[in-house]
């Protein structure tokens, strides 16, 4: 999928640990069953909004009190098939968003009034921002991309080939200071990066927190270098990050062989701390590993395909110069 810097005002804590673990999607595995229950909707051809409208049309015709059964019946079974993937996995059904309608619809109002203008308005530009991804794994394919709503527990997500973002997730990142399109171009390119890892990917890897923090950090480092700077979504973890590296490090390096990513990745941190600080551990190391690689374009391939990650983290150099202080919760 977490960092903060001058600029970007994140939630009160209370928000944070709301929305932690929701910012960024872990790529998730389709197995050929479930992409199957996928395969009676519409296939995606190209990137749109037609399903966000959609929802947006069955909430002024009822008045934003939409009964599950008419969310069901008028949003989700019309839906394309990257919608119908993203209810499987991150929606969780017509009566979670139904609820998620009911406590948070500010969410909603904001996401319609500010990000899906944004989301039509970039379309044409999305060929061009996903071309400049693709050039960077010597592929000549791009992704379509699929804005829809969820039950903001997701901003998106890689299902089937598809980037699937979440308009009212997406938009809680939009302030004064980083206008809607910004947002969901760093999301965009974040997610774009996890369509050409899955390619990459050998089945039968064996997991851990390594490989998913070095997953996540590189789509951050590959995203942050197409727009120029931090990702709005990072901004808070990097400078807690950067304050506590030698700590964070210690911490870390004790739980990276593990497949437990609590307090790492896609959940609250430790007290005090923002969430998914995993993600900026991996972009620091990914980022040395290119640093220190004599073929920058042989080491990214070596970090797209992530076959073994500790080899790779043992050749970046990272954390032999930071102090082993302990990093106490």
């Amino acid at each position: 999928m977490n960092h903060l810097t001058p600029g970007f005002h994140p939630p009160s804590s209370t928000g944070r640990a709301w929305i932690s673990g929701i910012t960024l999607a872990l790529v998730m595995f389709v197995s050929p069953a479930q992409a199957g229950a996928s395969d009676a909707r519409t296939s995606v051809t190209g990137s749109g909004t037609a399903d966000a409208d959609r929802l947006v049309r069955l909430l002024d015709s009822t008045a934003w009190r939409p009964s599950a059964s008419e969310l069901l019946r008028r949003y989700l079974d019309p839906g394309s098939a990257a919608l119908a993937a993203f209810d499987a996995h991150r929606i969780g059904g017509p009566e979670a968003m139904a609820r998620a309608l009911e406590h948070r619809g500010w969410e909603y109002r904001q996401a319609i009034r500010k990000c899906l203008p944004a989301a039509r308005s970039m379309i044409p530009r999305i060929p061009g921002l996903l071309a400049g991804i693709a050039r960077r794994f010597e592929s000549s394919e791009t992704p379509p991309v699929v804005f829809v709503f969820g039950a903001g527990r997701s901003a998106g997500t890689v299902e089937n080939g598809d980037v699937i973002l979440a308009l009212e997730v997406l938009c809680r990142y939009v302030d004064a200071e980083t206008p809607a399109e910004a947002v969901l171009e760093a999301f965009l390119l974040h997610e774009a990066v996890h369509v050409y890892q899955q390619a990459a990917w050998r089945p039968g890897r064996p997991d851990s927190l390594l490989r998913q923090a070095m997953m996540e950090g590189l789509a951050d480092l590959v995203a942050g270098e197409a727009v120029g700077g931090l990702l709005p979504q990072e901004r808070e973890r990097a400078a807690w990050g950067r304050a506590h590296e030698a700590a964070l490090w210690a911490s870390f390096e004790q739980d990276m062989r593990g497949r437990d990513l609590g307090g790492w990745m896609y959940g609250p941190g430790p007290a005090e701390a923002p969430p998914d600080l995993g993600y900026w551990i991996g972009k620091r190391i990914c980022a040395a590993y290119l640093d220190s690689a004599p073929d920058r374009d042989a080491a990214m391939a070596q970090l797209l395909a992530l076959d073994d990650p500790e080899a790779l983290l043992e050749a970046s150099g990272y954390g032999r110069d930071l102090s082993p202080a302990p990093m106490h919760p």
